[in-house]
């Protein structure tokens, strides 16, 4: 069944760096938004539908040019991302930062919004709760992460493919790929299960615990004479050992599962960096030469933290604050040291993680599920009336 989506869509705003008011000349303009589709596919869910993806590479095209033009924006390439609706809502019940962030996008920056949008926008800060601190440290994380690696491979890149030899491996595998995989997994999940990353419990009591864990694995370490120091990826080694020995496989047995899970893991790296060298962006590339690190990831980055700040200190969520922009604008200008950002990503989370432990915060601790589920009813039962007003 095909249906024009533009007759469908309720909601469609600038997003990204324009919406932030950090956008240079060469900024994408990105569009998202979200959309309730027929009735009738809708029940049928006979297509994925979820996601709809599509570049403009001529403005003229872009079914809200008219909207559009009000902005001066000099990027032709227009790239568009729209919701199905129930998408949107469920990631948005997870605080997750690409989606929340639309609901709360300056008003210049809404392209279109009808009456079913706007009851929506109404009730936003619905979906504010302490979950960000999570999701929205999460994402910066991911950045940090992303930055780090990235500048290992500028200073130090790898210098040569891992080899089989460096493990103490032999020059194939002596355990069939099927046999491994399935060890594996066995091993993986009821180490998950011991960290707790398979139950449902509050993530903050959940990092207590695995705070607790280190420190009562390195107190059995140290009792036994070993004094060296021990971090989680440590951790996750020794409580994947006593899990195969839960399955009853022998050492030997479990120390080349080790091997060879660190030899993949090294070879993946390896992968990555040659991927990442053969198609690295021009303009990133000349950041990171120039400053040491990707400074457009390290703005996102601080950018994440000091929103997840706010909606815990202020209940709401400013995208276009003038005072943060410019100081984003600096950091990705390269005016901040690699050390100073990371001792400034390192300062706001901790503030972040105090303000949460404790309770400094004025949004709920979890979403009003009642509430969002009556209003995302409501939405899709006057969508669907408008849409048989439509055909008939």
């Amino acid at each position: 069944m095909k249906f024009s989506l533009e007759d469908y869509t309720s909601y469609v705003v600038i997003s990204g760096s324009h919406s932030y008011g950090t956008a240079t000349t060469d900024s994408d303009v990105d569009i998202r938004g979200w959309y309730i589709p027929p009735k009738k596919l809708f029940l049928s869910r006979s297509l994925d539908f979820y996601t709809i993806n599509q570049t403009y590479d001529k403005a003229d095209n872009f079914p809200w040019i008219n909207q559009l033009k009000r902005r001066v924006i000099q990027n032709p390439i227009i790239d568009v991302s729209l919701y199905d609706f129930h998408k949107f809502i469920n990631l948005a019940t997870k605080c997750n930062p690409n989606i929340v962030e639309l609901l709360f996008v300056d008003k210049e920056d809404i392209l279109y919004m009808d009456d079913l949008a706007k009851l929506l926008r109404r009730n936003r800060k619905l979906f504010l709760t302490t979950r960000a601190v999570h999701t929205f440290s999460g994402y910066a994380h991911s950045q940090l992460k992303r930055i780090r690696t990235h500048r290992s491979w500028i200073l130090h890149p790898p210098s040569h493919k891992p080899t089989r030899e460096e493990f103490g491996l032999p020059n194939y595998s002596l355990i069939p790929e099927d046999q491994r995989q399935a060890a594996n997994k066995l091993i993986d999940e009821m180490a998950r299960l011991w960290l707790l990353e398979k139950v449902d419990i509050d993530k903050e009591i959940i990092e207590r615990l695995r705070e607790d864990l280190v420190q009562i694995v390195a107190y059995i370490l140290h009792d036994r004479g070993i004094t060296k120091a021990i971090d989680e990826e440590k951790v996750m080694e020794i409580v994947r050992w006593a899990a195969a020995k839960g399955y009853d496989m022998s050492d030997s047995y479990t120390a080349v599962l080790q091997q060879e899970k660190k030899y993949r893991a090294a070879l993946n790296h390896w992968k990555q960096y040659q991927t990442w060298k053969a198609n690295r962006n021009p303009v990133r590339a000349e950041l990171e030469r120039k400053y040491g690190y990707d400074t457009k990831h390290a703005m996102h980055l601080i950018r994440l933290l000091l929103q997840a700040q706010e909606i815990l200190s202020s209940g709401t969520l400013t995208l276009k604050d003038p005072e943060r922009a410019r100081f984003l604008q600096k950091i990705r200008g390269g005016k901040m040291s690699y050390d100073e950002l990371v001792m400034l990503a390192d300062n706001l989370d901790s503030q972040l993680i105090k303000r949460y432990k404790e309770k400094d915060y004025v949004v709920p601790h979890s979403p009003d599920l009642e509430k969002i589920s009556t209003l995302t009813a409501e939405i899709t039962e006057a969508a669907f009336q408008l849409q048989k007003r439509g055909e008939t």
